[in-house]
């Protein structure tokens, strides 16, 4: 989870949830932390996450013994400029945001 330390304290954030670690100490602007959520119904805590002000993203964490942070957010390596018009057919249909640019948007 990311938040926003000019709209909460580290300490503030360690009181609401329960930090299993600390990534990003909030030196930066950003706190990031992996944070026990209790079980429940993923969409309601969610929403709940993210009608927070502070809390800038949330990225679920999958595996057992070695942890990997999901995203909303992807890299996409372009070849061409036919690959950029593929990936904004694509984008289109799923209802993605192209967010970022390359020598093949300019």
């Amino acid at each position: 989870m990311y938040a926003d330390t000019s709209k909460i304290s580290k300490d503030l954030f360690e009181k609401e949830f329960r930090v299993t670690e600390w990534i990003e100490d909030g030196s930066c602007g950003i706190l990031e932390a992996q944070v026990h959520v209790p079980n429940g119904n993923y969409d309601s805590i969610i929403n709940v996450l993210t009608s927070r002000e502070y809390i800038i993203d949330i990225e679920p964490i999958v595996g057992d013994s070695l942890l990997t942070n999901t995203s909303r957010l992807f890299y996409v390596k372009l070849h061409s400029a036919q690959d950029y018009m593929l990936l904004s057919s694509t984008a289109q249909s799923l209802g993605a945001e192209i967010r970022g640019g390359g020598e093949f948007l300019r």
